[in-house]
């Protein structure tokens, strides 16, 4: 529970760093970021078709037609979640964010999507990549309501359209992790993650379905 807090305020600090300050005005363009993204996995998944998973193009085109019309601009750290975290082996205490390869400047509410995506009770069972963050799915753990409340009052960002940065977080990754499962269909890799994409693709586009409905 404590970690969850910590990691809740963290995120919070990284989307309200003062970026320009920092130097990080070329970390990356902002503009039509969401909008960029979800064409581009949607062209990405087109253009590489491994199954039939209608989803992907129904989500793709509701989170095109339902884009945000103003989002918030901060450091977007692009990867944020409990397993891209050191902590302590004594205490719950959060010592380190790590990962920062993806990190740019852009809307802090896709971060906070992606951390609440694996965090807590799942809208699917088995939930895909069930084995990420089970340890939060614990029945005394935050709630993500609870986290996304906590974030909005310390960054001042409201969450009004959480559902569709949620919906957005599982689809994302769905039409990513889709290309993996085709290197396993192809015979180029043979792993129990590639092998368990199978399932967990299609698990996380009904994730993502339930989120659009505001079910996270």
């Amino acid at each position: 529970n404590a970690l969850g807090l910590q990691l809740t305020d963290q995120l919070a600090a990284i989307a309200k760093a003062p970026w320009r300050e920092l130097g990080l005005a070329d970390l990356g363009n902002p503009d039509r970021v969401l909008q960029r993204q979800i064409e581009r996995w949607l062209e990405v998944r087109r253009a590489t078709p491994i199954r039939e998973l209608p989803l992907i193009e129904t989500l793709g085109q509701w989170l095109l037609e339902h884009l945000p019309q103003e989002a918030p601009v901060g450091v977007v750290h692009g990867d944020y979640h409990l397993d891209n975290t050191l902590c302590s082996a004594e205490s719950p205490d959060l010592l380190a964010v790590i990962d920062w390869e993806m990190a740019s400047i852009g809307d802090p509410l896709t971060d906070l999507g992606l951390f609440l995506m694996f965090w807590g009770p799942r809208r699917v069972e088995p939930p895909g990549f069930a084995h990420v963050q089970a340890v939060t799915r614990t029945r005394s753990a935050p709630s993500r309501r609870e986290l996304a409340r906590r974030w909005s009052a310390t960054t001042g960002i409201p969450i009004d359209n959480l559902d569709y940065y949620m919906c957005f977080a599982f689809w994302r990754l769905a039409a990513i992790v889709e290309g993996a499962y085709g290197l396993f269909v192809e015979g180029k890799v043979d792993t129990p993650y590639a092998r368990g994409l199978e399932y967990d693709v299609p698990a996380l586009l009904l994730e993502a379905t339930a989120a659009a409905e505001g079910d996270w």
